[in-house]
């Protein structure tokens, strides 16, 4: 997988990922697959982890003290 050069001369962008070929497409440089090989790779891992964060959001950090607003919904509720 990475960058390889196909026989029409463009050069062809793909990585394997889960077991799954990710195909990034096609370039006429080289250097225009690498670049866009490193940043769809970027791209998958960043867009990976928002769950992870919404996770640790959601249960981790929910043993912060709780706002003004929660404090006062808590009291009308009774």
């Amino acid at each position: 997988m990475g960058v390889s050069r196909k026989p029409n001369g463009r050069f062809e962008a793909r990585y394997r990922r889960n077991g799954k070929t990710i195909h990034v497409g096609t370039f006429d440089t080289e250097e225009e697959a690498r670049a866009n090989l490193k940043l769809d790779r970027q791209t998958y891992d960043a867009t990976m982890a928002q769950p992870v964060d919404r996770y640790r959001e959601e249960h981790l950090d929910a043993q912060k003290e709780p706002t003004l607003w929660e404090r006062i919904k808590a009291a009308w509720r009774g």
